[in-house]
């Protein structure tokens, strides 16, 4: 996960995305890297994505930034 924080601080998006993957195969309970997938998917505009990882966060017990989740509200399908 902080590899993934890493790569994403310096624009490798592509990177930070294997990076989160991989620590989410080594503990999928872990919640940090779905909330981190979430955001990149968010900022890469595939909204559908980024609510299913922030959900899934969630449910690991993972806190998104303030406002995160209020941002994701107005690109759930109703």
């Amino acid at each position: 996960n902080n590899l993934g924080i890493s790569y994403g601080s310096v624009g490798r998006m592509e990177d930070a995305k294997k990076a989160f993957e991989k620590a989410i195969e080594s503990d999928p309970r872990y919640g940090d890297p779905y909330g981190n997938l979430s955001l990149i998917y968010f900022l890469a505009k595939q909204y559908d994505l980024a609510i299913a990882y922030c959900d899934k966060s969630l449910q690991e017990g993972y806190q998104p930034k303030p406002g995160f989740l209020e941002s994701l509200q107005s690109f759930r399908k109703r």
